[in-house]
């Protein structure tokens, strides 16, 4: 259920993801972690919200979100009010994140 109050609701993730699902995860753990090119933090978070989306749209099959397209696009994607959107994609992808890396256990640690 999403915490995000301006759009509540439910997103339905596919596990497990297939390699190409997995990809689209991967390079947006990539973009999140990647900070070496020196871009505004505003045109980051543009970009990482954009990665997220992009991850989640090939790994979701469909979304139960209010003020949400039950299949979104780039282009249908509500993306305003700006920091609810973010805060609905940074949520979606950090449970999408769980399927992809898994019970991830540090041995001895």
């Amino acid at each position: 259920m999403s915490p995000v109050a301006e759009f509540p609701g439910t997103i339905t993730l596919i596990s497990p993801l297939n390699l190409e699902q997995g990809y689209y995860v991967s390079i947006a753990i990539e973009g999140a972690v990647s900070s070496a090119n020196g871009d505004s933090r505003a045109k980051r978070a543009y970009a990482n919200n954009q990665d997220c989306l992009a991850a989640l749209i090939a790994c979701s099959e469909c979304w139960n979100i209010q003020g949400q397209p039950e299949k979104p696009t780039m282009e249908t994607f509500a993306a305003s009010p700006m920091r609810p959107a973010s805060d609905l994609l940074a949520w979606a992808f950090r449970e999408l994140r769980t399927i992809y890396l898994g019970e991830l256990k540090v041995p001895n640690a």
